[in-house]
């Protein structure tokens, strides 16, 4: 053994470009991997430190309605176990000022709220379990942000529902305020009392209502959540620990993290492929050398053992490197981190880190180099010493060996992406390019080969480019695949935002969203509402009744919570339990709605039909209900049953009133109920005269402004893209650096062809030429057709999930094209100019001659 790793490195000192080339390609493919590991890490690690500070409390008992007293009975039972206890009601609510009127969010909050972190209030003081300035009656908290636009200051007094009250502070830091983004409204805190007094909490209304709890030190908060979520029938009732609060708020950049992981690992793909490349030359060149191991005695494993440990050296020694470029990624990535988290995030790379990239360098590299290893054995000693080198590609025996690198590949998405499904879908898109790529490149290739063979009078530079491309089949497809994977990634999230902007109607979209998505108007309202707009000129559309009730079961079987299982969840799992511990929202309706239609059975039979359900495509997929199951409500109090007839696609971009589970008419009319809707597009002294008019005469009613809300998610998407095009840089970066590699290996491999050429009459310039038109050519095909496939995922994309209208955005695409070959000549350029400007008579001195 010590001495294969003795010859090993001594080789691999003598050859030192090849060495530092191997080991940039494998580290920026890493890095990638690295600085996701850490960045989930660090995420990690801070929710975890700040959960109680999320949840503000240990334990929380969570419900969309008042509690009964069966449910206010098993809060007296976890209260017996606590040490203190705090209230928390939420609710929307209009607020109007001389200055403007807004949807804001009530946080009604009792003493010794928040039990577990503070409250900073812009006074400097800090308010929690109890301690710093309570709220008095009549005075409230503001968001700083919703005072500057409703032009509040300290002082001043407003009115809600019944009540007067006077801003007597701001709030400038909620630990449990969550994600950042998203948020529908600027809140504002008052004393539960008070909430309850202004008359806004009616029996429908849209609000939450909390028990917490401060648990005994030695108190296992998720198993005893666990234990009481049990206790509670209702599934809209939510027992939550504080890991569970940290887990939902960081959810999103979670998802984020996984989705970069998958970005992060094309780029490993690619430099895979090139250190594929760079070892396959290597083994071409040494061919002789490993002949000579065997004629002297050495078996051939013994003799294959020693490129397979050169390989593993430099995976190994690409670690560190690769650590060096992961904390530059990380470093970038901190920005978004800390404008979204809820908490504040140190993002430093780990222990775990290192180690992921350790084994993913060490096993990926092995199962790497196996199929060219292997290949290797139906060679004969006396062929390689004789010149017969290595270059007519793999036997089966030997391309089979590919398998483990592609089991070993899937593996890794199901890590990153924390599900069988995306990771599957992920795996099943690559091969898909893949393929697709190797295709096209293969024709390209043979068009060039009888392109060049009757371009008799084509220059020479051109002619011979074009040979040389359809000659060197596997070089020039490898440079070509991982150029076009490179910009298929560069152009796949520009296309994603095009299209999701026009459909939600941004700049250069269609204006088809309502201007306001109206809530919580009561059944006794909806007649004086409806009236009260008519006299501003407008109309209440898409009205929807909405139902609040609890599935009991389906076909008669006991519909049960989901207790929450220990161990790996993927995210499927993790969502389908999020769906199943939820309470219903129905509606009912005479048919479908204009963003609506039927995917599967039939439409509702009509009035004196038993009652009869349509449920959302997705949604009964991930309940696992079909069409024929029987499904049983307790619509406060009374038990409802209906059949699904059918199951329907809902284009949720609409943003008109939607439900996943609609009855037939007839079913649901009796229901205690609230009414939504709609209204259009509103110039905005029309929008200001519409919020004014609901917070003045029915400010329970809430008005979500739906323009503001679309623009702050494509906000919130530009900045997720700009992680995204990070990573997508870094594997259009690492298929720059396979080119390179090639340009350069190829360069030396044909140095005395090109050296023979000068001896012949051919000029540096004409070399340069040949080299420039080979690569340039290669690069803007493999550009394009990454573009192109780009429009056609993107297409797919929003049909798929989005349902809407594909629009292409061409700008960033042909800008990407015409880049990536000016770089692709670059690159090409820096790789092959040491060779080209070598005199020829050094090259014979070499050779002896």
């Amino acid at each position: 053994m010590r001495l294969i790793l003795s010859q090993a490195w001594k080789e691999l000192w003598a050859e030192k470009k090849f060495a530092l080339l191997f080991l940039v390609n494998l580290s920026l493919g890493l890095s990638g991997l690295v600085s996701m590991e850490a960045f989930r890490d660090s995420l990690k690690k801070s929710l975890d430190e700040n959960a109680q500070s999320l949840l503000g409390a240990d334990i929380a008992v969570t419900g969309r309605r008042a509690f009964t007293p069966a449910e206010n009975a098993l809060n007296e039972k976890i209260r017996a176990e606590a040490e203190s206890e705090a209230e928390l009601a939420e609710t929307f609510s209009m607020l109007r000022t001389p200055a403007a009127s807004r949807l804001v969010m009530l946080k009604g909050i009792s003493p010794l709220y928040p039990l577990r972190g503070e409250l900073e209030l812009a006074s400097g003081a800090k308010v929690g379990l109890g301690q710093g300035p309570g709220l008095k009656p009549g005075e409230a908290w503001v968001d700083p942000e919703l005072a500057r636009t409703l032009k509040l200051a300290p002082g001043e007094t407003f009115s809600l529902g019944a009540k007067q009250f006077i801003v007597k502070d701001f709030v400038e830091m909620d630990p449990t305020q969550g994600f950042r983004g998203l948020a529908l409204s600027g809140r504002i805190f008052l004393s539960l009392e008070d909430l309850k007094a202004t008359g806004l909490l009616k029996n429908e209304s849209t609000a939450s209502y909390s028990r917490l709890f401060r648990m005994k030190a030695a108190t296992n908060l998720r198993e005893r959540a666990k234990a009481w979520g049990r206790a509670y029938a209702d599934p809209g009732i939510k027992v939550s620990a504080a890991g569970d609060a940290a887990d939902e708020s960081g959810r999103l950049l979670l998802y984020l993290g996984d989705f970069l992981g998958l970005s992060a690992l094309v780029a490993l793909f690619l430099s895979s492929l090139g250190s594929a490349y760079l070892f396959r030359t290597w083994l071409v060149r040494r061919s002789r050398t490993f002949a000579l191991h065997q004629v002297l005695g050495l078996p051939f494993l013994n003799a294959a053992a020693v490129p397979g440990v050169q390989a593993l050296l430099l995976a190994i020694g690409a670690v560190p490197l690769s650590l060096l470029f992961g904390l530059a990624e990380l470093n970038a990535l901190s920005r978004l981190v800390a404008s979204l988290s809820p908490v504040e995030v140190v993002a430093t790379l780990s222990l775990d880190s290192a180690l992921v990239a350790l084994g993913v360098a060490s096993i990926g590299t092995i199962f790497l180099s196996l199929p060219f290893l292997w290949s290797l054995k139906s060679l004969y000693p006396k062929d390689l010493l004789g010149g017969k080198l290595p270059e007519t590609g793999l036997r089966p025996a030997a391309a089979a060996l590919f398998l483990l690198p592609a089991v070993f590949l899937y593996g890794l998405a199901v890590y990153e992406a924390q599900s069988l499904r995306t990771a599957g879908l992920f795996i099943a898109a690559l091969f898909i390019a893949l393929l697709f790529f190797l295709l096209t490149g293969a024709l390209l290739l043979f068009a060039l080969g009888r392109l060049a063979a009757s371009a008799k009078f084509a220059p020479w530079p051109v002619r011979q480019g074009l040979l040389q491309l359809s000659r060197k089949g596997f070089t020039s497809l490898s440079a070509f695949v991982a150029l076009a994977l490179g910009a298929l990634l560069l152009n796949l999230l520009p296309q994603l935002r095009a299209g999701l902007g026009g459909e939600l109607g941004d700049a250069g979209g269609t204006g088809r969203l309502p201007s306001f998505f109206l809530f919580d108007i009561q059944e006794e309202q909806l007649a004086p509402v409806e009236a009260a707009l008519e006299k501003l000129g407008l109309k209440l559309e898409n009205q929807s009744p909405m139902v609040r009730a609890r599935l009991i079961s389906v076909n008669k079987s006991s519909y049960e919570k989901d207790p929450g299982a220990a161990g790996f969840r993927t995210r499927e799992e993790e969502m389908d339990a999020r769906f199943r511990n939820r309470g219903f929202n129905l509606s009912y309706a005479k048919g479908f709605n204009e963003a609506e239609s039927l995917a599967e059975g039939r439409p509702f039979s009509g009035a004196g039909a038993a009652p009869e359900l349509s449920v959302e495509e997705r949604f009964a997929e991930r309940l696992k209900l079909k069409i024929g199951d029987r499904l049983l409500f307790d619509v406060q109090g009374v038990e409802v049953e209906g059949t699904i007839v059918n199951l329907r696609k809902v284009r949720w971009t609409s943003f008109r009133p939607n439900f996943f589970v609609i009855f037939s008419e007839g079913a649901l009319e009796g229901a205690p109920k609230i009414f939504l809707g709609s209204l259009p597009e509103l110039g905005a002294e029309k929008k200001e005269a519409v919020q004014g008019m609901l917070a003045e005469q029915f400010p329970n009613v809430s008005a979500v402004d739906v323009r503001a809300t679309v623009n702050r998610g494509l906000a919130l998407a530009d900045r997720m893209r700009w992680a995204l095009n990070l990573m997508s840089g870094i594997s259009l970066f690492a298929g720059i650096v396979v080119l390179f590699s090639i340009a350069f290996r190829q360069a030396e491999l044909r140095r005395w062809d090109m050296n023979l050429l000068k001896i012949l009459g051919a000029g540096a310039a004409e070399l340069r030429a040949q080299v420039l038109f080979e690569f340039g050519v290669l690069a803007l095909v493999a550009s394009t057709f990454g573009a192109v496939l780009s429009l056609g995922m993107a297409w797919a994309f929003s049909k798929f999930f989005f349902d809407g209208a594909f629009r292409a955005d061409w700008p960033p695409l042909i800008f990407s094209v015409l880049g990536c070959t000016l770089l692709a000549l670059l690159v090409a350029a820096a790789g092959a100019r040491a060779v080209w400007r070598r005199n020829p008579a050094e090259l014979l001195q070499e050779q002896g001659l």
